[in-house]
C-alpha cells in the first residue's frame, strides 16, 4: 500500500503537500528530496523536526536514562515499556539504554514488553511484571499513554512511591496524572 502512495507521489505529480511524522523515518524513501520542485513542500511534523524524529527520541530518552541514573545511584530492577513496531519508541528505549551509560551493568531490566503505546494494553502487562517482580523499583515508558497505564497498575498494587515511572512526553494531561 505504501508503494502504491509512492509511485502517486513520483509519477503523477499530485500531491501539494506531504505531511511527514516520526512513525517510519524510511516510509518517505528518496522521493522526499524530488518534492522540493514543482511547487510541492515537505511538511515535518513535530516528530521530524531538526534532526529528525530519530534524534529526538534518542536524546529524549538518553535524558530519562540520566535521570533514573541519578535516582538510583546503585541500580535497580526496573521494566520497559515500548512500542518495538514504532522506529521514534525505538529511539527512546535505545537513548535510555544509552542514558545508563557506565552504570547499565547495574540496571536489572527484568521485563521488556510491547505496551502499544496505549493505556489499557501498558495498564495489563504493568500489573503482571509487578506481580512477577516483587523487588520492581522503577518502570521506562517510551509514551505518556503507556506511563499513565504503568502509574495505574503501580497504584492498584499500592506500590506508590515505591514504583517510579519515568516517561517521555510530557504532555499536559501526562504530567498532572504523573
Amino acid at each position: 500500500r505504501r508503494e502504491i502512495r509512492r509511485r502517486d507521489i513520483h509519477q503523477q505529480g499530485t500531491v501539494d503537500v506531504l505531511p511527514v511524522t516520526g512513525i517510519d523515518a524510511h516510509a518517505v524513501g528518496d522521493g522526499a528530496p524530488r518534492l522540493g520542485g514543482g511547487g510541492h513542500h515537505l511538511a515535518a511534523g513535530a516528530d521530524a523536526e531538526a534532526e529528525g524524529a530519530a534524534a529526538v527520541g534518542q536524546v529524549a530518552g538518553q535524558l530519562v536514562g540520566e535521570q533514573m541514573v541519578k535516582d538510583y545511584p546503585d541500580g535497580a530492577d526496573i521494566a520497559i515499556l515500548d512500542f518495538p513496531s514504532n522506529e521514534s519508541c525505538v529511539d527512546r528505549v535505545n537513548g535510555f539504554l544509552d542514558g545508563l551509560g557506565d552504570n547499565k551493568d547495574k540496571f536489572n531490566i527484568v521485563a521488556q514488553q510491547d505496551g502499544e503505546a496505549a493505556l489499557d494494553a501498558s495498564m495489563s502487562l504493568a500489573e503482571d511484571i509487578i506481580t512477577a517482580n516483587t523487588d520492581l523499583q522503577a518502570f521506562f515508558c517510551i509514551n505518556d499513554p503507556s506511563a499513565l497505564g504503568a502509574a495505574a497498575a503501580v497504584k492498584a498494587a499500592n506500590k506508590t512511591g515505591k514504583i517510579g515511572v519515568y516517561s517521555i512526553d510530557a504532555s499536559p494531561d501526562g504530567k498532572q496524572a504523573l
